[in-house]
């Protein structure tokens, strides 16, 4: 059975009410980050699904962990750090967040999933910025375009690193390289281009290095691609990967589609998930 390797962090975010001013405070403890909840969603709806990423040896860790087996989600391949270390905690408010970090200062280091042909393989985020965890899951990659899996790359721009986008443009640009196809939302393409027109984004930056991009708004779902473009209603990027994985894409085979096999693609989108 195909499956869907994704690899990115783990956090949990611990929300606040709007309102509060002081303690003690009801506030809402939730998974963080966009490829662990959807790894999660994925996982929740019977698609064979593993996790790569990395958490402390602690409690929350535990709890993290935990969740995502009751999700279906395998986590055989994520390293728990025991030196140095803590979960990362996300402290969100009302318009802010504040994150709490404390990792090793080695990469993480985790046994590679068997990665086959006819798997998919996801990365983004944070993990794909930050060169302590980037050079290992480059290994990863690398492995899983010699193995000939379609490779889909979410940006998840974090907002903070907006100043120094300067800094972090080049690993961006190489990850478009590495992708088959690119998932992207609106924020990201603010954050990275400055612009949240797809069609923009992919004739100036995009298409000399990733010939696919999605981009999944809050009210419809865009396709731009070198032979044609697309519009759908919205759908979650867990939706979209599910068509993806359904259409079953061969590696190589993206630059060559027509417009009929993407809408063939799009029309496998399960709006349930």
């Amino acid at each position: 059975m195909p499956k869907t390797i994704i690899i990115g962090s783990c956090s949990v975010n611990i929300v606040f009410p709007d309102d509060v001013s002081g303690l003690p405070a009801q506030a809402t403890a939730t998974t963080g980050g966009l490829l662990l909840d959807t790894a999660i969603s994925l996982g929740r709806q019977g698609h064979q699904t593993v996790y790569v990423s990395e958490v402390a040896r602690d409690a929350l860790g535990d709890i993290l962990l935990t969740h995502l087996q009751a999700c279906g989600v395998d986590t055989r391949h994520i390293d728990r750090f025991a030196e140095g270390g803590a979960t990362t905690l996300n402290a969100i408010f009302s318009g802010s967040s504040i994150t709490y970090s404390r990792t090793p200062a080695t990469g993480f280091d985790t046994v590679w999933p068997r990665i086959n042909s006819d798997d998919t393989v996801v990365f983004g985020g944070n993990f794909a910025l930050d060169p302590r965890t980037r050079i290992p899951m480059l290994d990863i990659l690398h492995h899983a375009a010699e193995r000939k899996a379609i490779i889909v790359y979410i940006p998840d721009f974090p907002e903070r690193y907006v100043p120094r986008i300067t800094h972090f443009k080049p690993a961006v640009i190489e990850n478009f390289e590495i992708a088959d196809i690119i998932i992207a939302t609106p924020d990201d393409l603010s954050h990275i281009f400055g612009n949240t027109n797809p069609a923009d984004c992919y004739r100036r930056d995009i298409s000399f290095y990733c010939d696919t991009l999605f981009t999944t708004g809050v009210e419809s779902t865009h396709l731009q691609h070198s032979s044609t473009s697309l519009t759908v209603p919205a759908t979650s990027i867990a939706s979209l990967l599910h068509a993806i994985t359904s259409a079953h894409l061969t590696k190589g085979q993206t630059p060559h589609l027509s417009s009929g096999q993407f809408k063939a693609i799009t029309d496998l989108i399960d709006t349930s998930i």
